[in-house]
């Protein structure tokens, strides 16, 4: 991560991941919805990424649906179309 980036209101645990991730990270901000179960960032990297999205699933079944319907989109979109995921599992 660059040294402008706040992760100021990152765990230190994503912090430490996203790191290793996305070392590019520029900015964040926090993109959750207005419930207490969401917790997802928008983060601004340097070119080429750009923006991508770092996001905790509040369980295990809603972790497992997100992922099957990731692989469906990806699988529908074709070759080189899908957003690139990663998971800290």
């Amino acid at each position: 991560m660059t040294p402008d980036a706040d992760t100021a209101f990152l765990p230190a645990g994503l912090r430490r991941w996203l790191a290793g991730q996305l070392p590019d990270v520029a900015a964040i901000t926090d993109a959750s919805w207005p419930r207490k179960e969401s917790r997802v960032w928008r983060l601004e990297t340097k070119p080429p990424t750009g923006t991508a999205y770092l996001k905790v699933s509040p369980s295990q079944p809603s972790y497992g649906r997100e992922t099957r319907a990731y692989r469906q989109a990806a699988t529908a979109l074709g070759p080189g179309h899908a957003r690139r995921r990663s998971s800290g599992r």
